[in-house]
């Protein structure tokens, strides 16, 4: 039996070979989109239990926006040197590198609850969390190409991104059921106060009963501070401890290609990565597509990982953001 090909310098397909479709493919497909999966489930971390994370660590609603979008920063700053990695070194080194820097952005996490030090940590949890999502991100084509035939080549990618945003709404699920909600004094959801309406500031909003919602109150209100740190806490160690299951699989065993290409098309050598970036900031219809698709999803994005703070002015607490 043939053993799998680790260096991606060499041709797939030798003079007279054929191309050969391996049972593996849907390993490799499914070690990538769990990468995908747990990236972004790592990423909207804070989002979905803002209120619960406010109250327990101190921080304020633009920290719970800047987890997320350290991680976007890291992302747009590294994209470019990581994708010539990836051409490099191949597929194997690439998600090995990309779940080894999820699961120590993950670890820092579990560390300690601290509050001036986890601020830290998640800080840097972003920014390695941010940089090994370029792989899962701009990869799906890559293992289409490199483990699938042509018929199969569109519907594996289509799986990759459904991991994503799987992990997306996993999140929201997960924080909500794991976490327990801010229980304050006399109260088992929200604060409910009546009040003149003009003299309120800030963000505030009435319901049809005249009664003014408000966001939770300073953490001497909050009467299950210990409840909900544990509960953020059990949720780190799991988050770290499915990267570190995706990382060792991924060290077991993840083959950089098959030993021979599922098509003739798989094994073309591929153009230089200089002149493909060339190629493609001449290419204007593709910047304009890359723009039509970036510009919705982008502002989707960063409205879905801060929902529970959009919603919490207006009296929805963060169990009932995700309904």
């Amino acid at each position: 039996m043939s053993e799998e090909v680790d260096d991606s310098t060499t041709p797939l397909l030798s003079t007279g070979g054929q191309p050969k479709v391996y049972g593996r493919r849907w390993y490799i497909l499914i070690i990538f989109g769990m990468t995908n999966f747990t990236q972004n489930l790592v990423w909207n971390t804070w989002g979905p239990i803002a209120q619960s994370a406010k109250a327990v660590f101190g921080w304020s609603d633009s920290q719970i926006g800047q987890f997320a979008n350290i991680g976007n920063i890291a992302y747009l700053v590294t994209v470019v040197p990581v994708c010539y990695l990836i051409e490099r070194l191949g597929l194997r080194k690439a998600i090995l590198g990309c779940t080894l820097l999820i699961f120590i952005g993950t670890g820092l996490r579990c560390i300690t609850y601290d509050k001036e030090a986890l601020t830290w940590l998640s800080y840097v949890c972003s920014v390695l969390n941010g940089i090994g999502g370029i792989v899962p991100f701009a990869g799906p084509s890559l293992v289409a190409n490199t483990w699938f035939p042509l018929s199969e080549r569109a519907p594996a990618t289509a799986v990759s991104s459904v991991f994503m945003y799987m992990g997306i709404g996993i999140s929201y699920i997960i924080g909500t059921e794991w976490v327990s909600s801010p229980v304050q004094k006399n109260s088992t959801d929200q604060i409910n106060i009546t009040a003149d309406i003009g003299s309120i500031t800030g963000f505030s909003s009435w319901n049809s009963e005249g009664t003014l919602f408000t966001s939770n109150s300073s953490d001497e209100e909050v009467t299950n501070l210990v409840a909900m740190r544990t509960d953020i806490m059990n949720m780190l160690y799991s988050e770290c401890g499915l990267a570190g299951l995706l990382f060792l699989f991924s060290l077991l065993y993840l083959p950089a290609k098959p030993p021979t290409p599922p098509s003739t098309s798989a094994s073309v050598q591929r153009t230089n990565y200089k002149e493909s970036l060339r190629s493609v900031a001449r290419n204007g219809s593709l910047i304009m597509l890359c723009f039509a698709i970036a510009i919705p999803n982008g502002v989707f994005g960063s409205w879905q990982a801060v929902l529970d703070v959009l919603l919490d002015p207006v009296g929805l607490d963060q169990v009932r953001t995700i309904k």
